[in-house]
C-alpha cells in the first residue's frame, strides 16, 4: 500500500473512488479527531481496512457471472449482496462499474460499448449517452466525474467481485410509503388505529399522537369517533385525496373499529361531489404545438399515468406520425407492446430501446408524464407537455387534445421509413430479452445491450443519407 499525503484531499478522494484499484491512503489517528487533517499528536496511522473495520464495513466477495456469460465488448448488469454493478468485458478484461451514471443515475449495465474511429471505445450510459472507460470507470478528456469501480477477479469457478457492505439493518414504516405518493401526487387513502377514545391523553400503552405525525403528509386528516357521521367522512377523505392527488388519513380508536352499521347506513359515494376535468386549450398553445409537430422529422411521444383515458387518441396520433410511443414506469401496459410502435418503459426500471428512441429524437411530445427522476426525460431535446396540472414541472402548453392530428401533414420520405424501421426494431425487443436474459440475470433488461448498434446499422442501410 502506497502512503500518501494525509489531508483533506486525500479521504475525499478516496470516497469518491471507493477502492477501485487506485492507491489507497494511510489516515492518521486524527482523522477520528473534531477537524481533520489536524493532527492531535499520537500519528498513529491505520490502513483503509482499519478504517473501514471501524466503521462497520467489511469487504465480502461474490460470484456475480459464470466465465462465459459476458461475452468481449458487453457489458451486463450484475447483483453483489446489496450492490448493483455493470460488470464489463473489453479486451480480454473484466471490469465491475457502479451502475448509476453520476449525472442523473442511468443504468449504465443498459447502456453499450461503442468505439469511436479514432479507436477509443467507451461504456455509454443509456439515457443521456455520457461515456466512461469501460474497465476504469474514468470519463474521457479532462473530466473527473468517472465512475466508481471494485475489485474484480477471474476465477476458474467464475467471476468475482469486491464491495463493502454496512453491518446494520435500515427500517420502514406506512410513512415512508405515504411520503412517496404525496410525491408521485398518487392519491392514497391511510387508515390507522388508535387507543380507545377513553384513555386518550393520559398516556395509555401504544398512545400516539397520529393526528401530529401524519399532519406534514397528509392534506387531510380526521380522528373517527362513534358517534360521527361515518360514511360522510369517508366519502370526504376518498374526495380530498382524489381531487387534491394527495394523502388522506382516518384515525379509529378501538372502539369505533368494532362498531355495527345501522340499519339505514348507506354507503357515499362520488355522485355529485366530483365534477369535470376537462380543459379546453388555448388556440395559440395548440398552434404552436402544431408547428412543432409539423417541423419534427423524428418526434417520439411519451406517455403518462394523466393519460390513461385517451390512448386511443393518442395511439392514433402516433400511427400517424409513426413515432415510437414510450411510458413511464407508472403508465407500463398503457400501450400494448404488441403494438408496432411501442417502445417499453422510458428510464431507471425502462428498456434500452426506448432511452434510444429518446435520445435519437428531435421533439418529444409527452403526454400526462411528471417529468420524475426515476423516468429521466432528458430537458435537452424540444418538448410539447401536455398536462392539466400547471404548477408541475417544465410546464410549456397547456392541455391539449388529440384534434390536432388531423392538421398534421403525412410524410413518405425516408424520415417515415425510419420510423417504420425503428417500430419494427421494437417487436424484437421481447425475443432479445429472452435469448440475452438467460445470460446475464433472470430480469433480462441486460439483454438489449447490442440493440442499439444493431439498430444504427440497420438505419444506415435505410437512409444512407441521413
Amino acid at each position: 500500500m502506497r502512503l500518501c499525503e494525509i489531508n483533506s484531499s486525500c479521504a475525499l478522494k478516496h470516497a469518491h473512488a471507493e477502492y477501485s484499484g487506485l492507491s489507497l491512503c494511510a489516515f492518521c489517528q486524527c482523522k477520528r479527531s473534531g477537524e481533520p487533517p489536524l493532527c492531535d499528536g499520537s500519528h498513529k496511522q491505520i490502513g483503509q481496512e482499519e478504517l473501514d473495520a471501524d466503521q462497520g464495513l467489511e469487504r465480502v466477495w461474490y460470484k456475480v457471472a459464470e466465465r462465459d456469460d459476458v461475452q468481449d465488448g458487453e457489458v451486463c448488469g450484475v447483483q453483489a449482496g446489496t450492490r448493483t454493478l455493470a460488470l464489463t468485458r473489453f479486451q480480454g478484461q473484466y471490469g465491475a462499474l457502479d451502475n448509476a451514471c453520476p449525472h442523473e443515475g442511468g443504468p449504465l449495465a443498459e447502456g453499450s460499448i461503442e468505439c469511436e474511429e479514432a479507436g477509443d471505445c467507451w461504456l455509454r450510459c443509456p439515457w443521456h449517452g455520457w461515456d466512461f472507460h469501460p474497465l476504469t470507470g474514468k470519463s474521457p478528456g479532462s473530466f473527473d466525474d468517472g465512475v466508481p469501480t471494485v475489485p474484480v477477479e477471474e476465477r476458474d469457478d467464475g467471476i468475482y467481485v469486491q464491495v463493502l457492505e454496512q453491518r446494520e439493518r435500515t427500517r420502514t414504516v406506512l410513512l415512508t410509503g405515504l411520503w412517496d405518493a404525496k410525491v408521485d401526487r398518487a392519491p392514497v387513502l391511510a387508515l390507522t388505529g388508535q387507543v380507545n377514545t377513553q384513555v386518550f391523553g393520559p398516556g395509555a400503552f401504544q398512545e400516539i399522537d397520529l393526528a401530529s405525525a401524519f399532519q406534514a403528509v397528509s392534506t387531510f386528516s380526521q380522528t373517527v369517533l362513534p358517534g360521527s357521521k361515518h360514511a360522510e367522512l369517508m366519502t370526504l377523505a376518498l374526495k380530498h385525496a382524489i381531487v387534491e392527488r394527495d394523502v388522506a388519513h382516518l384515525i379509529f380508536p378501538d372502539e369505533v373499529q368494532v362498531v355495527p352499521a345501522g340499519d339505514d347506513a348507506k354507503p357515499g359515494g362520488p355522485g355529485g361531489r366530483l365534477g369535470r376535468t376537462h380543459i379546453t386549450p388555448d388556440q395559440a398553445s395548440v398552434a404552436d404545438a402544431v408547428a412543432c409537430i409539423t417541423a419534427a422529422s423524428r418526434p417520439v411521444i411519451i406517455v403518462g399515468y394523466g393519460a390513461r383515458d385517451c390512448m386511443d387518441a393518442v395511439t392514433a396520433m402516433a400511427e400517424r406520425l409513426h413515432a415510437p410511443v414510450l411510458t413511464t414506469f407508472k403508465a407500463k401496459g398503457q400501450i400494448s407492446d404488441a403494438h408496432p410502435l411501442a417502445g417499453g418503459v422510458l428510464g431507471r426500471s425502462g428498456t434500452p430501446i426506448a432511452s434510444w428512441c429518446m435520445n435519437e429524437a428531435d421533439l418529444l411530445i409527452v403526454l400526462g408524464a411528471s417529468f420524475s427522476n426515476h423516468t429521466g426525460i432528458t430537458p435537452k431535446k424540444p418538448i410539447i407537455q401536455v398536462d392539466f396540472e400547471q404548477m408541475a414541472k417544465d410546464r410549456k402548453f397547456n392541455r391539449t387534445t388529440a384534434g390536432m392530428v388531423v392538421t398534421i401533414p403525412s410524410d413518405e420520405g425516408c424520415e417515415q421509413a425510419h420510423r417504420r424501421l425503428v417500430g419494427v426494431e421494437l417487436g424484437k425487443l421481447t425475443r432479445e430479452r429472452r435469448v440475452r436474459g438467460k445470460r446475464c440475470g433472470s430480469s433480462g433488461r441486460g439483454g438489449c445491450r447490442n440493440l442499439r448498434r444493431r439498430l444504427l446499422r440497420a438505419l444506415t442501410g435505410k437512409c444512407a443519407t441521413n
